[in-house]
């Protein structure tokens, strides 16, 4: 009841409760992230997501050998990726009735990536496993990317309280619809190129 009436932490203040708290928190948002999620504080903190977006994609592009002068000036196109993707979402969520709030929606989509922090020991794992099979050695990498998915779903059925079928359907819309134009326009480019 008193906790209710204290402030609550925001920004880099967030962080510092975090770290005070680190083990719960990051066992929260990896393995019960409605806990997590429900917390006002990580809903609103644009800080710690702006951190978890940096650190998830420095982590894949550590796992896959991108870290370069280039990594760096395709991050400004990166985090666009990630605005773009927020908002895609939120559209396809809202048109199916779900409804739910953009801020904090946008700052939780981030904190899906988290299991992307684990991709460069997935990497490593792949590799050891090489010489088993490539079907093996794959499954690391994309249980991982398997599990984020799962958090991104989980989070528009939480966000916008929308049923997991619609949740699902939600999030495969947007890149099957990428896939639709890109198809389509490879196609139209080859017709182009034959007449």
């Amino acid at each position: 009841m008193v906790e209710a009436l204290l402030p609550q932490p925001h920004g880099t203040a967030f962080i510092q409760s975090a770290a005070q708290d680190s083990d719960r928190s990051f066992y929260n948002f990896i393995f019960r992230p409605e806990t997590a999620w429900s917390v006002f504080t990580a809903r609103r903190s644009f800080v710690l997501s702006l951190f978890v977006f940096l650190a998830s994609s420095i982590a894949q592009a550590v796992a896959f050998g991108a870290v370069n002068g280039g990594f760096f000036i395709m991050l400004p196109f990166i985090f666009l990726q990630w605005i773009i993707a927020a908002s895609a979402y939120h559209f396809f969520s809202y048109i199916l009735g779900g409804r739910g709030d953009v801020v904090s929606f946008f700052c939780l989509w981030a904190m899906t990536d988290i299991p992307l922090l684990f991709l460069p020991s997935a990497r490593i794992l792949s590799r050891l496993f090489l010489r088993n099979g490539v079907l093996i050695s794959f499954s690391f990498i994309a249980a991982v990317y398997a599990w984020s998915a799962a958090l991104k779903i989980k989070l528009l059925k939480f966000n916008y309280h929308i049923s997991s079928y619609n949740a699902f359907f939600v999030f495969l819309f947007p890149i099957v619809a990428a896939g639709v134009i890109i198809a389509l326009s490879i196609v139209l480019y080859a017709l182009w190129l034959l007449i």
